[in-house]
């Protein structure tokens, strides 16, 4: 048995997807194949990334067996999986396009709350410093935040450059947002 056949084995015993290491474990459990290497797991990682529909690169091989699906696991190229969802079974390729949206606006509305949340359990010294990195991170330089006392109700402020100008300025009040 070659190691792809042992990969076929495992994921149709399973019938479901398996990650990498799920894949290596049941391949060792039911002694389907017997590794002479030193990372066995890599060996099982690499065939399935070779072979797989949507992941490309350089030494990838042409015949694909297997789709990496969004979860990390892998599955047999073209064969339909299960998706559950809250007491739901859809088939992976009949989820309606409107019931997918819907979900995704649930899911956004569900963390800006938790953020939001989250965001507002933290001290006012530590928050500024949040923004601070946020905006660096955004391409912001020269972000700096004021001392606690005496800076004229501002937080902190950062410049916004694009190309060779400064387009605005910006002054970071924690109580009243951004000002620019």
């Amino acid at each position: 048995m070659t190691i792809k056949d042992a990969i076929f084995s495992v994921l149709n015993d399973s019938g479901k997807p398996l990650g990498i290491k799920g894949i290596y474990l049941r391949i060792i459990e039911k002694q389907l194949y017997k590794f002479k290497s030193e990372n066995p797991e890599h060996i099982v990682r690499t065939l399935l990334r070779r072979h797989s529909d949507n992941i490309n690169f350089p030494s990838a091989q042409k015949t694909k067996y297997f789709t990496f699906l969004p979860d990390g696991t892998f599955w047999f190229k073209g064969k339909s999986t299960i998706v559950k969802q809250k007491n739901k079974t859809f088939n992976k390729e009949q989820l309606p396009y409107n019931e997918i949206v819907e979900l995704q606006k649930k899911y956004n509305i569900a963390f800006k709350k938790e953020m939001l949340q989250q965001l507002g359990t933290i001290e006012p010294s530590d928050f500024e410093e949040f923004c601070r990195q946020l905006l660096t991170a955004y391409g912001f330089k020269n972000m700096k935040v004021t001392q606690k006392s005496r800076d004229g109700g501002i937080d902190g402020y950062g410049e916004l450059k694009i190309g060779i100008a400064t387009m605005c300025k910006l002054h970071l009040n924690v109580n009243d947002g951004l000002q620019l």
